[in-house]
């Protein structure tokens, strides 16, 4: 029994005696500890299962490093004037970096995802807002919090896909602190909508195109095969007409 106990980790039961309550209470908390550390396993598992589902949503948009877009640079212009803060980004993450599609008030283009707020907005279904970042122990050893610029404010909302996946955000950034009113929580949220509609606009025209390419090439293949079809009738019926003269002369 002992060497049964060592096995699954029972170590400390028998280190030393132990009444029939005791045994019982130490097997409970074992199950217990057990349990949860495979809850928490399982949970990782569903959670990096999750992460790549999100990555591919993202790419699926081929939009990463892609050069900026007016409709993109209108919604975050109106953002920015809405929440009246200097600066406002829409901000896309994959696996490691935040890059910025479009950019007010700033010309950092993207951070390593481990630096950015964004990458706590994307795990929620609504605004986050951190009113000081300086005193959020999430954030407040962040580079760009206790060095130049020295963000203080932040409240992004989630880019949320169709399919149900956060590729990133629409964010407004503050170097003090400050607080947005319900008005223009409801405007940054409406514009999010607006940023994933255009990413969804421009990735539909997209598949038009490769769609209406398709279509092309296969009529180009079908007219080569039907003038072939012509052309290998044409041949025999010549031959047959020819043929015909000659019986017609003698």
């Amino acid at each position: 029994e002992k060497d049964k106990c060592m096995k699954i980790g029972m170590n400390e039961f028998i280190s030393k005696p132990f009444s029939k309550n005791e045994l019982f209470d130490g097997i409970e908390i074992f199950i217990k500890e057990k349990i949860e550390k495979m809850n928490i396993e399982e949970n990782k598992l569903n959670e990096e299962e999750h992460e790549i589902k999100r990555v591919k949503a993202l790419y699926d948009y081929e939009i990463m490093d892609t050069p900026p877009e007016k409709s993109i640079d209108a919604l975050t212009k109106l953002a920015q004037i809405i929440c009246d803060t200097p600066i406002c980004c829409v901000s896309l993450l994959d696996e490691t970096r935040a890059y910025n599609k479009s950019m007010q008030g700033t010309d950092v283009s993207g951070a390593p995802k481990y630096f950015v707020f964004c990458k706590e907005t994307i795990k929620r279904y609504e605004t986050m807002e951190v009113e000081n970042a300086k005193e959020d122990t999430r954030f407040h050893d962040f580079p760009h919090v206790h060095n130049d610029p020295f963000v203080s404010y932040y409240c992004g909302m989630p880019l949320r896909t169709p399919s149900g996946y956060n590729i990133g955000t629409l964010c407004v950034i503050d170097l003090v602190p400050k607080k947005l009113n319900d008005n223009q929580k409801l405007a940054l949220e409406t514009l999010a909508n607006q940023v994933i509609m255009q990413f969804e606009m421009r990735k539909l025209i997209k598949e038009l195109d490769i769609s209406n390419k398709k279509n092309i090439e296969l009529s180009k293949i079908k007219d080569q095969f039907l003038s072939n079809v012509s052309h290998e009738l044409r041949t025999p019926l010549n031959a047959i007409n020819g043929f015909t003269e000659i019986l017609q002369k003698h």
